[in-house]
């Protein structure tokens, strides 16, 4: 290996910070180091226990970017986001965003939306317009659809994407990062694994972590025991459907992640597209990348 990554994510992982990540991180940097192996590392939080002493270990031990999860506005977020206390933590959290952006930490404020969000992007905006040009510049915000929602809510998203874009702000959508040939989904990678505490082995993040979605198990130093399921994943391949090899936009498809083709065995598209939505598909891929100064 030339690379580590360690993305921590949970419920909350900084509840665990001293007992499992602190030492972990540690130990890793150190064995890193000897190897001359690059680490790098990431935590998706809701930010309210974050602080200076775990930034200044975070910046020592190579972790670089935060996904942090307010859930709207202010009212919104402190309607269904509050301690025992009834305490506001939507502005706990933004004052810890804005310490890891001072720090040069790369903040994604990742927001999911349903039919019921009403987000008021002006406001949510002027909570960051006093961050200068150069911090701006490790914000980002990605807008997302709860998975139960209806389909009709990614319009909405789309509006919301283009408001924050106009007002100058980085934003990432549904088509910035679509799961192509060349950039596939993290879980279709061979040395991704997800880690449970109890040393259980998932690839995919978007499943529930039951029994049945076990792939396998973390034994005692450090080896890791895979089982028929896992063997399965390895087989799907695109080259199993017949309809995706002739399809025009395979390259920034790839018909979907390997989790979805496992759940889709039959031979048509996995992902559910017609003739018509996937031009619709192609083409906001392309504006997207147009709109992010990818393509000139």
């Amino acid at each position: 290996l030339k690379t580590l990554k360690i993305q921590w994510f949970g419920g909350e992982p900084l509840l665990h910070y001293k007992d499992i990540i602190k030492p972990i991180l540690s130990e890793v940097k150190c064995l890193t180091s000897i190897n001359n192996i690059d680490l790098l590392s990431g935590i998706t939080t809701n930010g309210y226990l974050i602080n200076e002493e775990i930034l200044d270990f975070f910046k020592q031990h190579n972790l670089t970017n935060f996904q942090i999860t307010p859930d709207g506005n202010k009212a919104r977020h402190n309607n269904v986001r509050f301690t025992h206390k009834g305490a506001n933590t939507y502005d706990r959290i933004l004052k810890n965003i804005i310490s890891c952006l001072n720090k040069e930490f790369y903040v994604s404020v990742r927001i999911n939306i349903s039919a019921e969000t009403d987000l008021d992007v002006k406001e949510l905006l002027q909570d960051f317009s006093n961050l200068s040009f150069q911090k701006k510049h490790y914000l980002c915000f990605s807008i997302h659809k709860v998975w139960q929602a209806p389909s009709h809510v990614e319009k909405l998203i789309e509006v919301i994407v283009n408001q924050i874009r106009e007002n100058g702000f980085n934003c990432a959508s549904y088509y910035s990062n679509p799961n192509s040939i060349r950039n596939t989904c993290y879980a279709d990678k061979v040395n991704h694994l997800v880690i449970n505490p109890k040393g259980n082995i998932f690839k995919c993040t978007a499943r529930d972590f039951t029994v049945e979605n076990i792939e396998g198990h973390l034994l005692k130093g450090g080896v890791v025991e895979w089982n028929t399921l896992h063997q399965k994943r390895e087989k799907t391949t695109v080259f199993n459907y017949k309809e995706c090899l002739s399809c025009a936009i395979l390259p920034i498809c790839n018909a979907g992640c390997s989790q979805k083709k496992m759940e889709n065995p039959d031979n048509i598209c996995p992902c559910g597209y017609t003739e018509e939505t996937k031009k619709e598909y192609a083409k906001k891929v392309l504006f997207d990348k147009i709109e992010q100064g990818h393509i000139l």
